[in-house]
Order: structure tokens, then sequence, then C-alpha cells
């Protein structure tokens, strides 16, 4: 496995974009006392990036909603039932 070079974060872009998206969400916007604050709060910034905001690249659907609607084209995912969350499988490994 290949590091990133220090002083080149452009060598991973997705992960540099999510990092920026999950500061300014979550760790710019809150004064945590703990790391359970950190926690809880990164719990409920995950449900609403998953399941309520819209995706530019995903046809402004939000995550749990593209996947439902192309779920026959993507074997690798599936639905949990009970907390309506996107689930990796290894059906196809």
């Amino acid at each position: 496995m290949r590091s990133i070079q220090p002083g080149k974060p452009t060598q991973n872009a997705y992960i540099e974009r999510f990092n920026g998206t999950y500061r300014r969400g979550v760790l710019n916007r809150y004064i945590f006392d703990n790391l359970d604050q950190v926690r809880e709060q990164t719990q409920v910034w995950m449900d609403d990036y998953n399941h309520h905001r819209p995706h530019d690249a995903l046809g402004n659907l939000p995550q749990i909603e593209y996947v439902k609607k192309n779920l026959n084209k993507a074997s690798l995912v599936e639905i949990d039932q009970i907390n309506d969350n996107i689930v990796l499988t290894n059906s196809s490994i």
C-alpha cells in the first residue's frame, strides 16, 4: 500500500474532499468536551449525509435513495431493512 506524500493531498482527492466536508459539518461547527460527544454528533451527521442530503454526483438524490433506485444494478450492496442503511456484501468476491 502506498502512502500519500507529505504536502500532496491531491494524490487522494476523494478522501481530502470527504475530510473537508466532515470537518466543516462536524468538527468546526461544535465545541466538544469528550470523544463520546464527537461520536454522537458524527452519527447524526452521517445519518443526514447518507439519508437526506442530496448529492450532485447522484442526480441530486440522497445516497440511500440512489442505492434503492439502482439496487438491481449493484451486486455489492444491499439495504439493511432494520436500519435502512447501505451494507456492502461479498457476493461477487
